[in-house]
């Protein structure tokens, strides 16, 4: 099956229709707990007050901290609004960029339909769904992972020294 640059648009649109449509249907299901208060409130604190934090919130195993990046991102949508639904939508959009990184990792790498596949099943997956309706310190990694795998292929695969830092 060929693919033209017109059906590789139209489908890769409806995927990430379908994906946005799955993480943004019914953003407020799930509870709002304990790390995602903790979180909005330091990201709140942060947008609104400036109060930077130089660790992020406790972990659930020791006294060990995750890092602060997750405040600092989330403090961009508590400075709009306190509204945790605006919070869980950025969620939700940050993992939309990571679904367009799959695809371009896929097409570039593998080939169209590769790429296709690999964003359908992304946009699709229960548990990636789930995970990018909420307020959580791993919810906001799957593009910066996405985005590391990308450079590592751009660095080694395609030979670009600046990719491999």
């Amino acid at each position: 099956m060929s693919l033209t640059r017109n059906k590789l648009i139209l489908i890769s649109t409806s995927i990430l229709l379908l994906a946005a449509w799955l993480r943004l249907t019914d953003i407020g299901a799930d509870p709002f707990m304990a790390d995602q208060e903790r979180i909005s409130v330091l990201a709140s604190k942060l947008g609104r007050e400036g109060g930077w934090e130089v660790l992020g919130p406790r972990m659930s195993v020791g006294s060990l901290k995750h890092s602060p990046l997750t405040i600092y991102l989330y403090a961009l949508p508590y400075r709009l609004d306190n509204d945790p639904h605006i919070a869980r939508i950025f969620t939700a959009l940050t993992n939309l960029i990571a679904l367009a990184v799959v695809q371009v990792i896929g097409v570039r790498y593998f080939g169209r339909i590769a790429g296709l596949l690999a964003a359908f099943f992304f946009a699709t997956n229960p548990v990636a769904v789930h995970h990018s309706r909420f307020i959580w310190n791993s919810n906001l990694a799957a593009p910066f992972v996405m985005l590391f795998v990308l450079s590592t292929l751009r660095g080694y695969y395609d030979r670009k020294p600046l990719a491999r830092l």
